[in-house]
């Protein structure tokens, strides 16, 4: 539901940093394997997202928009793969 309404609009920059601090909480509680896990189920479902809303001229293309979310999103989530090297 939020990947629908953030790639149709875009939230302000308090919203994203309090998502940021709010995934950052959860993922610091869960094991680097179940972690990774949820990471890639998210980014996948952002991806599904983007494509279902048919992208550029309903071509099932992501836009730039949209490739922007998904590339802070997924800023946001890998934050923790750092801390586990």
């Amino acid at each position: 539901m939020i990947a629908h309404e953030w790639f149709r609009q875009s939230p302000n920059e308090e919203l994203w940093k309090t998502w940021e601090e709010f995934a950052a909480t959860n993922l610091a509680s869960l094991t680097p394997a179940i972690r990774n896990e949820l990471i890639d189920a998210i980014v996948g479902l952002c991806h599904v997202v983007a494509h279902a809303s048919g992208g550029f001229l309903g071509a099932g293309l992501i836009s730039e928009t949209e490739a922007n979310i998904i590339d802070r999103v997924i800023r946001a989530l890998q934050q923790w793969d750092i801390l586990d090297l």
